[in-house]
């Protein structure tokens, strides 16, 4: 089959090499005989999977808020300075 390339909006292509590690985890994810998908909620490995994901949604949050303050408090001052 040939290679289909997406150039529209959205999504870019994903490597190969992402798409053939995401195949191989999803039947035996990081060397446990089971998927992400199968593994116990309570189990180590899951717990281990969802801090490192919060740590990352953590940090994603702290940039939004700062992005945030910075759009609230210094735009404004600067737009007053520069346009009176």
């Amino acid at each position: 089959m040939d290679k289909v390339y997406n150039f529209c909006a959205g999504p870019a292509m994903i490597p190969a090499d992402v798409m053939a590690q995401a195949q191989q985890e999803l039947i035996d994810w990081q060397g446990l005989g089971t998927s992400v998908m199968e593994i116990s909620h309570r189990s180590k490995e899951f717990l281990r999977l969802l801090l490192s994901q919060n740590k990352i949604y953590v940090n994603y949050l702290i940039f939004q808020l700062i992005t945030m303050c910075y759009f609230v408090m210094v735009v404004p001052v600067a737009s007053l300075l520069l346009y009176r």
